[in-house]
């Protein structure tokens, strides 16, 4: 293979907890130090600002970063984004929805909560419907937040 020739890499970083975006970013600065130029995807649960955007900024055309996807769930101190709240409630599941005895927190667009007598089965079953609703009218995938314990979560 003649030396003018390069060939791409693609690096995928997985997992749950902290530490993903910031293995990336080291690699990435690493290559762009050394004169390659750099496409980094960012998959995201939320749709708040990062700081890195601004980051790379300074790289130009050597270091370009995209955020992509969206999410159902709120993180830390992070704002429920109101676009997440008119996907749940333009799908038919507004606040205060009800279905047996589950239903939409009256608080929280984004909340499932048992009114009483519920079993988890239940509870699951309107998580279900929701993110099908949703898939159908816009055709995006939810993602839960909670951790299931103790049921099968599907």
């Amino acid at each position: 293979m003649p030396q003018d020739i390069r060939r791409g890499l693609i690096i995928v970083n997985t997992g749950p907890g902290k530490g993903k975006t910031t293995a990336a970013m080291g690699t990435a600065l690493r290559a762009v130090g050394q004169g390659m130029r750099v496409l980094m995807l960012q998959f995201l649960k939320g749709s708040w600002h990062y700081g890195e955007l601004d980051a790379v900024k300074a790289f130009g055309e050597n270091f370009i970063m995209k955020q992509m996807g969206r999410g159902f769930v709120k993180v830390g101190g992070a704002e429920t984004d109101p676009e997440d709240i008119k996907l749940v409630e333009q799908a038919g599941f507004h606040k205060g929805y009800n279905r047996g005895r589950v239903g939409i927190s009256r608080k929280h667009a984004l909340a499932i909560v048992n009114r009483g007598g519920a079993k988890a089965a239940d509870i699951v079953a309107l998580k279900n419907e929701v993110q099908t609703k949703v898939r159908e009218v816009w055709d995006l995938e939810l993602e839960p937040e909670p951790v299931f314990v103790g049921f099968d979560k599907t």
